[in-house]
């Protein structure tokens, strides 16, 4: 407490720094500078030569003392921690010990992380695995295998649980040891987007989910430059697999290159492919070509204890598993709309789309590109 004044607790005071306006990243930055705790950054915000804008002070001394305005400010942190409650988020603080010390670096470091899942992820080695949304088949299924061999070995695969190339890693990362976490650009209670249920509750349940918005907060398109970042710092490698030019994956590459983490790309399967423009670019201007996972491996060594082995030795990929039902027979790596699948199947819609989701919950299969393909690829 300062002066007596607030009876907020804790957490409470963190999440009131967090979103209290007029209060930005850069100047949170300074208030919880040199390892300064909560209560020494709601000290200095509230000091003569404080970083805040005036009309930012005074809102939060008004929050402090539950008076005018300062009343809505509190309703909104006691709604944030009610959802947090209900969903089992943990709400970490940048002056919290178990913060990664790698977004301590960042110039605006996050002041708070919600973190939903299986917490333990956060401090495995991870290796970033991103790309296009609108990606190919074969993009997809290059990053699928890719992502499950690193996480065979024990890592962590880091993705934006985007549509494309981040959704096919993720399911990479789940079918291998090393599992995988998801920075987010909205806030973890809810899917986005809406194809990626399923896979969100899978990362609910067996991986991680990163955001530094509140439950409840919606999906912004300035908000995914700021989850890029947070994508950047927290591995040890980003490896961009099959990137259009301006692609959002091209933004971590330059956030990671930046801050000095080591970027290598998959080289597109198909050479000249406007998919893998980006990817191309990057290898013209000295991006490392990595096709396995012991390549990235070798790469990463000097931050892991990694034990490789020459990419030629590779066991071979096991054989796509059998199929379980008539409907999953029709499925490809192709993506094949509803109603070729109606005509195909011979089934009535309604039954057609309750195969489709249950095949989707069970791992079996996906929709992608306006269609469904069978999974894993």
């Amino acid at each position: 407490m300062v002066g007596g004044r607030s009876p907020l607790t804790d957490e409470a005071l963190l999440l009131l720094l967090r979103i209290l306006p007029g209060l930005g990243d850069r100047r949170r930055a300074v208030l919880f500078a040199d390892g300064a705790s909560r209560h020494e950054a709601l000290e200095r915000a509230l000091a003569q030569k404080s970083p805040l804008l005036p009309e930012s002070r005074r809102l939060l001394k008004e929050a402090l003392s539950g008076q005018g305005q300062g009343e809505a400010l509190r309703r909104q942190v006691a709604e944030v921690q009610a959802r947090t409650a209900r969903l089992g988020i943990e709400i970490r603080g940048i002056d919290d010990a178990r913060y990664p010390a790698r977004l301590r670096e960042l110039h605006d470091p996050p002041a708070v992380l919600f973190l939903r899942g299986h917490l333990p992820l956060l401090d495995a080695p991870m290796v970033a695995l991103v790309g296009s949304r609108r990606s190919t088949p074969s993009g997809r299924r290059q990053a699928y295998g890719l992502a499950r061999e690193l996480s065979e070995q024990g890592i962590t695969i880091l993705s934006g649980m985007a549509l494309g190339i981040d959704g096919a890693a993720h399911r990479g990362g789940l079918d291998g040891i090393g599992s995988t976490a998801a920075v987010l650009g909205r806030g973890p209670d809810r899917a986005y987007p809406l194809a990626h249920a399923a896979l969100f509750q899978r990362l609910v349940s067996e991986g991680l989910l990163i955001s530094e918005f509140a439950p409840g907060t919606g999906a912004r398109a300035h908000h995914f430059p700021r989850r890029n970042r947070i994508l950047a710092t927290l591995p040890a490698a980003v490896v961009v697999v099959e990137a259009r030019e301006k692609s959002g994956a091209l933004l971590t590459a330059d956030f990671a290159l930046d801050l000095g983490v080591d970027v290598m790309v998959v080289p597109g399967a198909q050479e000249g492919h406007p998919a893998s423009a980006g990817s191309a670019d990057l290898l013209e201007q000295g991006a490392t070509s990595v096709t396995c996972a012991e390549d990235v491996l070798v790469r990463i060594q000097h931050e892991l204890p990694p034990r490789p082995r020459p990419c030629e030795h590779r066991a071979p990929a096991p054989a796509p598993a059998p199929a379980k039902t008539p409907l999953q027979a029709l499925l490809t790596h192709e993506p094949r709309d509803e109603d070729a699948l109606l005509r195909q199947s011979g089934l009535g819609l309604s039954d057609l789309l309750h195969g489709l989701v249950t095949l989707e919950l069970e791992g079996q299969a996906r929709r992608e590109g306006g269609g469904w393909v069978r999974w894993p690829p």
